[in-house]
């Protein structure tokens, strides 16, 4: 029974891991594994068993030896091409000139775009910057090789080259490449005292072309602080500032929002003589504005109202800049000025005059305007006039008058929404009474509306006035 079970275990074993042998191979190697039955013991095992392995194992090896040529062959393979790529791939590290990273070549720019390039660091717009002379300043130049290229190449073909590439490329790897050719051009002008004017006559783009093409690529590169080294390499060159010219550098600057910078190149405008467009004035009402340089925005907006009409946008813009300065008196009037031209005034622009009246505290000429614009047909006033003067009212303790609100929004056709009820709410708290507030809340629940966090504040805040215990509760 032993020698039964030893048998059945050894045929399993050894069927099983040799299954997947080739059948002469199988057969050999099991000739003496027991998986045949037992022999006798007076019965001697063929002389040719060991033969029949010997053969067995050759056949094997026969089958196995193209596999492991082929594998140590790949294998072999694949070291060399990692030794190889890995020298292939190994870059120089580039310096970076002062407009964008240079290139090993000067014509393949590295991967690595010029934004990751560490930017030096630039003063506040307001702080003067000091200059060290435009050309005759020692900037960085690019690599040896495209230095080496500039030389074979005229100041022409450079010129034509990087504003028909800008035009052709307009990315941001073409861009660093402009900034290293101009870089070496302008180095190579340096030394033998040239101006680019002069040396390149005959290209197909004048030097302003040039200029602005390169105002375009240090906006692409992320370098805006640039713009003005390039207005003071172009005094320093002989070559004229248009018009045009600065127009173009302020709407990309204003496009990045460089607001501080669009408004220096403005100086640079002015001081050289310039009168800018009613189209420029009206953007640089907003540079202003945006920076809260409120005066020079009422300066532009005066500058532009001698020019031509203003437009409703700059109109808003600077009612909101007298907004801020709460210069009632000069909001009304540009209000006149916007009905004396013929500007058509909306809701939009009477709530912002209304606003510049509360926050000045200005309630009679605020209420004024406001019934003014009542009479008008069609009427301008909208839900967010009244509640504007309702809160002027509540500023001045004017329970009443808050309440006479409401009439007026429902005898208008409107509805007074829940800022109306909190503004006539805050306006019977501050006068002390407090049950017309709690009135007002079940009327404003009447309404359809809900009560939000700043009833629930201006009603806890009258309970300081002898609360009764339901309101408590």
């Amino acid at each position: 029974a032993i020698l039964a079970q030893a048998t059945s275990a050894s045929r399993f074993y050894y069927g099983f891991n040799y299954a997947q042998l080739p059948l002469d191979i199988t057969i050999a190697l099991t000739g003496g594994l027991c998986l045949s039955p037992l022999p006798s013991q007076d019965q001697e095992r063929p002389a040719d068993t060991m033969v029949l392995v010997t053969e067995s194992l050759a056949s094997l090896w026969r089958t196995l030896n193209v596999e492991l040529v082929i594998f140590f062959v790949t294998l072999t393979f694949a070291f060399v091409f990692r030794g190889v790529s890995a020298k292939l791939t190994t870059v120089k590290p580039t310096k970076v000139s002062k407009f964008g990273r240079g290139s090993k070549d000067g014509s393949n720019p590295t991967s690595e775009t010029p934004s990751s390039a560490p930017k030096p660091r630039r003063a506040p717009a307001s702080a003067p910057r000091t200059r060290s002379g435009g050309a005759d300043q020692q900037w960085p130049r690019a690599c040896g090789q495209a230095a080496t290229q500039l030389k074979q190449r005229s100041f022409a073909q450079v010129v034509d080259e990087v504003v028909d590439g800008m035009r052709e490329q307009p990315g941001i790897r073409f861009a660093a490449r402009a900034l290293d050719l101009y870089a070496d051009l302008r180095e190579q002008l340096r030394r033998e005292g040239r101006r680019l004017p002069e040396a390149a006559r005959g290209a197909k783009h004048g030097p302003v072309d040039f200029y602005s093409t390169l105002v375009q690529c240090v906006v692409r590169v992320g370098q805006c602080h640039m713009i003005e080294d390039i207005i003071d390499d172009m005094v320093q060159q002989g070559v004229s500032r248009p018009l045009l010219f600065y127009e173009s550098a302020m709407k990309q600057l204003a496009g990045q929002k460089h607001y501080h910078l669009a408004l220096a190149v403005y100086d640079r405008l002015a001081a050289d003589g310039l009168e800018p467009s009613a189209v420029t004035c009206s953007c640089l009402i907003s540079f202003a504005a945006e920076i809260g340089e409120l005066q020079r925005a009422v300066g532009f907006f005066q500058k532009l109202s001698s020019l031509t009409t203003p437009s409703i946008r700059a109109y808003m813009t600077v009612l909101r800049v007298y907004g801020r300065r709460q210069d009632w008196a000069s909001s009304l009037a540009t209000l006149r000025d916007m009905q004396r031209r013929g500007v058509h005034v909306d809701s939009l622009a009477l709530n912002v005059v209304l606003a510049t009246g509360v926050s000045a505290g200005q309630l009679a000429g605020a209420e004024a305007l406001l019934a003014e614009a009542d009479g008008y047909n069609p009427p301008i006033t909208d839900v967010v006039s009244y509640n504007t003067v309702a809160k002027c009212y509540a500023q001045h303790n004017d329970h009443d008058g808050a309440k006479a609100v409401i009439l007026r929004i429902q005898r208008r056709g409107l509805k007074p929404n829940a800022i109306t009820f909190n503004s006539v709410m805050d306006a019977a708290v501050r006068s002390r009474r407090t049950e017309e507030a709690w009135d007002l809340l079940k009327d404003m629940r009447a309404a359809g509306l809900r009560p939000d966090k700043y009833t629930c504040s201006i009603l806890i805040k009258g309970l300081t006035f002898q609360p009764s215990p339901a309101q408590v509760q």
